[in-house]
C-alpha cells in the first residue's frame, strides 16, 4: 500500500511539475451540494445540447455544408466584371494626352469537366453524411454520459446514507464488544473482528463521498454548466491540510 501510495506521489508530481504536498481532504462535516434537478433525463437534454464534443461536432457540421454548397457552386456559370480607367497623360502610344476608360464582361459556362465536378459535390456530399453521423454519436454519447454521472451521483448521496447509518451501527458494536471482551463474554478476535468492520465502513463512506462530489462535477462538465463558482464551492468543502488518520484505539 505504501508502494502504490509512492507511485501515485509521483504521477502527481510529473502533472504538476511540482513536488507533492499533503492534499486537501473532505471534511467530515461537509454536506455535498444538491442536484437540480434530480432528473437524469433533463441533465442528459442538457449535454445533448451544449456539450462541447457536440459544439465541435455541429461546427464541423456547418463546415461541410458549406463545403457542399462550394462544390454545387461549380456548376454555375461565372460573371467577371473588369474595369480600367488611366487619366490624361498616363496613356501611351497616343501623340497628345488622352484619357481612357475600359470596362469588360465575360461570362463562364462550365459545360463538362471531365466528370471532376461530380466527383468533388459526391465527395462533399459524403463528408457531410459523416460529420452528421459523428454529430449524431457524439450527441449519444454526451447524453449518456450525463445519466451515467447523474446516476452516480444519486446512488453515491443514497450510499452515503446508509454507510453513515452503518458507521454508526458499527461504532457501538465495536463499543460493546470491547464491554464485553472486558467481562469475559467476548474474544480478541472478536474485538478485531468488530474494529476491522468499522474501519472498513468508515473507508467505504470516505470512497463514496468523494465518488458522488467527483460524479457532480463530471455531470457538470458534460453539461457545459461547470462555473467557477461551483468549483469554489467544491472547495470550500476540502480542509486545508491532511489529518493524521486515527490510531487503533481512538474510533472517529
Amino acid at each position: 500500500a505504501r508502494n502504490d501510495l509512492l507511485l501515485k506521489r509521483m504521477a502527481i508530481e510529473q502533472i504538476t511539475g511540482q513536488p507533492f504536498s499533503a492534499l486537501s481532504r473532505l471534511s467530515d462535516s461537509a454536506r455535498l451540494p444538491r442536484l437540480e434537478p434530480a432528473d437524469g433525463e433533463a441533465w442528459a437534454a442538457q449535454a445533448e445540447a451544449h456539450d462541447y464534443a457536440v459544439q465541435l461536432k455541429q461546427i464541423d457540421r456547418r463546415i461541410a455544408e458549406f463545403e457542399v454548397e462550394k462544390a454545387r457552386a461549380a456548376h454555375y456559370p461565372t460573371v467577371n466584371l473588369t474595369a480600367s480607367h488611366s487619366p490624361a497623360g498616363a496613356a501611351t502610344g497616343y501623340s497628345a494626352p488622352t484619357t481612357t476608360s475600359t470596362a469588360m464582361l465575360s461570362i463562364s459556362i462550365p459545360i463538362f469537366e471531365g466528370g471532376g465536378t461530380e466527383a468533388k459535390l459526391d465527395e462533399t456530399i459524403a463528408l457531410e453524411d459523416k460529420a452528421q453521423n459523428d454529430l449524431l454519436s457524439a450527441t449519444r454519447q454526451a447524453g449518456g454520459t450525463a445519466r451515467e454521472n447523474c446516476a452516480r451521483f444519486l446512488a453515491g448521496v443514497a450510499r452515503i446514507e446508509s454507510l453513515s447509518r452503518l458507521l454508526e451501527t458499527s461504532r457501538a458494536a465495536v463499543g460493546a464488544t470491547q464491554m464485553g471482551y472486558k467481562v469475559g463474554s467476548r474474544t480478541s478476535a472478536d474485538v478485531l473482528r468488530t474494529v476491522d468492520v468499522f474501519y472498513a465502513t468508515r473507508r467505504d463512506l470516505i470512497r463514496a463521498r468523494y465518488d458522488a462530489l467527483l460524479a457532480l462535477l463530471q455531470l457538470k462538465a458534460a453539461t457545459a454548466s461547470l462555473t467557477t463558482d461551483e468549483v469554489a464551492q467544491v472547495n470550500s468543502l476540502l480542509l486545508p491540510e491532511v489529518v493524521p488518520a486515527a490510531s487503533p484505539g481512538v474510533l472517529r
